[in-house]
């Protein structure tokens, strides 16, 4: 039956309130605090219930009596007007978000992960190579439209000549995609997982055409530390400590001075995690032997926030690769190019084929992460003086002094 309506639109304006004033079937003009606002209020099991219609600067009496009229037939039907309201607003939000794009999708995906990588050099390919190869074919399409022809598309230019990009970029895509269902952005399977596109391209593993760093053998290790050590500079120390304590250089380089303890019982380089790749944690490094005193030289007269090679700014990048190690490996009569990076090689090469340390321990040394999730709970022990023993060992060899090489067996 249609209420009988008490309102006009001349007692709506004349109306300041405080208060509400009833317009019949359950519509109420009400005012306070200077503004005036529309409420439908019924009750249920004894309990008022009010939901907003809207200002009544911004719905006029007639709209406010078709509200009103909706949400009379709702309860007719048994529904609660407020949850419907809810309902329909969460599902105007879904199909909103099935029209992201692909590209803003990604851009969410790095947002919501940022504290996730532990590499800023990966994090960076992550998003260059979407940029390159995805956002030119899908980028600017709804995330919900991505199907498998799309990715195809995308792939197909690289699967020749860049193999590897082509599967991490397969990866990358179907990481956003996931994260997009998991939103709610899209539903179905994933077009991009592998084992649907490998039904129309041939793909092949990232680590397919991987090509080793090259390394200096072992062997040569000796003469080729006689000869840095002669050599002057602090590109040199550089090198050496990069060599005796296994680390990557982009560790070594930008050390600063404070991280090192030399009033531990064992002196001890800290490096933060920042810089220990996918290790994830600080690391510390006994410092033994040669090792020590290059560190004891160069922490001489700094500052603690100094850089540990280097006065103002640590040592460039290129300081070491341009012309150091090319005249050192010509003075030993090395004919093959080696990089920094190799070195590490060198050193798990020793360990494996002269002496019976333990795989773990080498590992550690390295700083190498522990890919098993089930074996990092229970290995929580960073093995130092395990540690400590091999990197003795290893200065030893380098440096030619008497050996003492007190080798651990696997338990």
């Amino acid at each position: 039956m249609r209420p009988l309506y008490k309102l006009t639109a001349a007692k709506c304006t004349a109306f300041k309130g405080p208060g509400r004033i009833c317009d019949g079937g359950s519509l109420y003009l009400q005012a306070a605090n200077g503004g005036k606002s529309w409420a439908f209020i019924w009750e249920r099991d004894g309990v008022e219930r009010s939901m907003g219609l809207g200002s009544y600067r911004d719905v006029p009496l007639a709209l406010a009596r078709e509200l009103a009229t909706d949400c009379r037939q709702q309860l007719a039907r048994g529904l609660d007007p407020i949850e419907v309201r809810k309902a329909a607003r969460l599902s105007a939000r879904a199909e909103r978000a099935k029209l992201s794009t692909f590209k803003q999708c990604t851009e969410d995906y790095l947002a919501a992960n940022e504290s996730k990588w532990r590499n800023a050099k990966h994090h960076k390919q992550w998003r260059a190579t979407l940029n390159r190869y995805a956002y030119p074919v899908f980028g600017h399409l709804a995330v919900s439209a991505i199907d498998s022809a799309l990715v195809v598309k995308a792939l197909t230019p690289l699967i020749a000549d860049k193999p590897v990009t082509a599967a991490r970029l397969r990866g990358r895509i179907e990481t956003v995609l996931d994260f997009a269902k998991a939103g709610g952005r899209r539903t179905g399977d994933n077009p991009a997982d592998k084992t649907i596109i490998s039904h129309m391209l041939p793909l092949k593993s990232e680590k397919t055409g991987v090509q080793h760093l090259p390394a200096l053998p072992f062997t040569k290790l000796p003469a080729f530390m006689t000869a840095l050590r002669a050599t002057h500079g602090t590109a040199a120390r550089l090198l050496e400590l990069i060599v005796l304590s296994g680390m990557r250089l982009d560790a070594v380089r930008p050390a600063r001075c404070h991280e090192v303890d030399l009033t531990a019982a064992v002196p001890v380089w800290t490096i933060p995690a920042s810089r220990m790749k996918t290790l994830g944690r600080d690391h510390r490094v006994p410092l033994i032997g040669r090792a020590l005193e290059v560190v004891q030289e160069q922490l001489a007269g700094k500052a603690p926030d100094a850089p540990l090679f280097g006065h103002d700014k640590p040592v460039g990048p290129n300081a070491i690769g341009k012309a150091l190690l090319p005249n050192l490996l010509k003075a030993i009569g090395h004919a093959e190019p080696v990089t920094t990076h190799g070195f590490r090689s060198a050193l798990k090469d020793w360990v494996h084929e002269t002496t019976s340390f333990p795989y773990e321990v080498v590992e550690q040394v390295l700083g190498h992460r522990i890919k098993s999730a089930v074996e990092r709970a229970y290995r929580r022990g960073e093995l130092f003086d395990k540690r400590r023993t091999l990197l003795s060992a290893w200065d030893s060899y380098c440096t030619g002094r008497t050996a003492d090489v007190r080798t651990l067996r696997a338990r």
